[in-house]
């Protein structure tokens, strides 16, 4: 099985440092604190690695700061401004840090589109 390891920042391995590494394994062993494997996977039976919900949020929120936290009264307040004045979704994305989907969805809930 090939992994793609894709880490948020380089990592040192010795003397190498990787952004991303490629992985031919024929299993997959987790080990604890100690260095003990407490799990071995054999890799033909592995469908995906997912890092989760928090992970993607965290990574989301690179891009759209808000991501994922709930609206405010003066957030939605602003939408209204910027959608009234005509601004860009970049516009508005950049000045509510949030992704141009939770902006069409919060535009849906208050009416602000056709």
């Amino acid at each position: 099985m090939k992994l793609v390891l894709t880490f948020t920042s380089p990592q040192k391995f010795g003397a190498v440092e990787a952004e991303r590494l490629d992985v031919e394994a024929a299993e997959l062993v987790l080990l604890d604190a100690s260095g003990e494997a407490v799990l071995r996977v054999p890799a033909e039976v592995i469908q995906s690695v997912n890092p989760g919900a928090a992970a993607r949020t965290e990574r989301l929120r690179d891009h759209a700061p808000n991501h994922g936290r709930p609206w405010t009264d003066a957030e939605r307040a602003t939408l209204r401004e910027l959608v009234s004045a005509g601004a860009s979704m970049v516009e508005i994305c950049e000045r509510l840090g949030r992704s141009s989907n939770g902006i069409r969805s919060e535009m849906r809930r208050l009416g602000l589109t056709g």
